[in-house]
């Protein structure tokens, strides 16, 4: 590594060297500059998985575990859940949503918005590194943790469910 390190040096030493006694014995030559301006990727042009890919870094956080529930939850399509409490790929309610935003707008310096695929990737991926009061929230993450099945009554719905997550 540190060979090639010193053989990056030598290069670009040479041609900074070089370059400038090149372009001065060849005054006909006409050389155009122009510089390319990169595409930055919103999140709004990014998959399910470009977005994961690029949120869990940040809170250190499994890529396939956060896509996996994601994925029980809504097969990464926006989704109306649980009767109209939940919204999105994360079928995260909108009163936990709102409980826990005040937390991480505090931890974050942030703002998120319910409405976005992308933010709600965020907030799921920042609830899952609190821990699991946080994570079983989800009752898709309860099921893959006890092997793929969770059976419970909701006080919520008003009725009893089983939610599968292999």
């Amino acid at each position: 590594m540190k060979t090639l390190k010193i053989i990056l040096l030598i290069v670009i030493f040479l041609l900074l060297v070089l370059i400038p006694h090149i372009s001065a014995s060849r005054k006909d030559t006409n050389v155009t500059i122009v510089p390319v301006q990169a595409h930055v990727i919103t999140p709004e042009e990014m998959s399910v998985e470009e977005m994961i890919s690029s949120i869990v870094p940040r809170w250190n956080q499994d890529p396939k575990l956060i896509s996996k529930i994601s994925w029980c939850e809504s097969q990464h399509k926006v989704k109306v859940h649980d009767g109209g409490y939940g919204l999105g790929v994360t079928g995260i309610h909108k009163k936990t949503f709102e409980k826990w935003l005040i937390e991480y707008e505090k931890e974050n310096v942030e703002t998120l918005d319910y409405g976005s695929t992308y933010d709600q990737l965020k907030m799921m991926t920042w609830a899952f590194s609190k821990g699991e009061s946080y994570r079983d929230d989800w009752t898709t993450y309860v099921a893959y943790m006890k092997g793929g099945v969770y059976s419970f009554h909701s006080k919520l719905l008003n009725g009893d469910f089983t939610v599968y997550c292999k």
